[in-house]
């Protein structure tokens, strides 16, 4: 079987690399509505276009954010989302899914489906977000981090089900892949206090391993 290897980038500051406008719009913090039963987003003014959510404004996303694996943390709350992209034409790039999470942790109203997957998911996130920051939120607190491929060559049958397993494996905060991360963003050398809130599939176990690019 051949080996898959994941690059493992040092996460950077989100703020750092792309613009993050306030969004202006009067919100209570907490309520949500649906349009026919379906997509609950936020019950504030549609105020902000999409691509307004998040503008690069370094080569970060055409550097790094290709196929792979994306993490996001979230220092003031110890809460970290594991996500993934395809190189597959018809999945959305890193960029428009860090755009839609932007959108649903700041609770800003775009036509998305703020999830909110139990016990804690973004809608909760948001709620919690908001009591610290108010209508003030640019997440000054989150870091990315990107695990791309060093090769999609090496990607053998579903490459979905494959990522998935490396996002189930990393969902664990004991995983030394979380653990080496959080220690380059904090102090902290127990990681046991963050947890992660992506969803979570089995994928496909495959053989691999993880190469750092870190900077201690």
């Amino acid at each position: 079987m051949t080996e898959i290897t994941y690059i493992v980038n040092h996460p950077v500051k989100l703020s750092d690399h792309f613009d993050i406008p306030v969004d202006h719009s009067y919100w209570d913090g907490n309520s949500y509505k649906t349009i026919k039963g379906k997509n609950p987003y936020p019950d504030r003014k549609f105020k902000m276009k999409f691509k307004e959510l998040l503008t690069p404004k370094t080569n970060f996303i055409k550097n790094h954010c290709k196929a792979g694996l994306y993490i996001m943390f979230f220092k003031d709350f110890k809460k970290y989302y594991v996500g993934i992209s395809t190189s597959s034409a018809s999945t959305e790039t890193i960029l428009k899914r860090l755009r839609k999470h932007r959108a649903k942790a700041t609770g800003s109203a775009v036509k998305i489906n703020h999830t909110n997957t139990k016990p804690f998911g973004w809608r909760t996130f948001a709620k919690q977000r908001f009591k610290k920051f108010g209508n003030q939120d640019q997440l000054n607190d989150c870091y990315l981090a990107v695990l791309s491929l060093q090769s999609l060559q090496n990607l053998i049958g579903d490459e979905t089900k494959q990522l998935e397993f490396i996002e189930n494996q990393l969902s664990s905060s004991n995983h030394p892949v979380i653990k080496k991360i959080i220690s380059s963003l904090t102090d902290e050398n127990d990681c046991k206090n963050w947890t992660s809130f992506n969803g979570t599939n089995t994928g496909i176990a495959h053989k691999h391993e993880f190469i750092y690019n870190i900077v201690e």
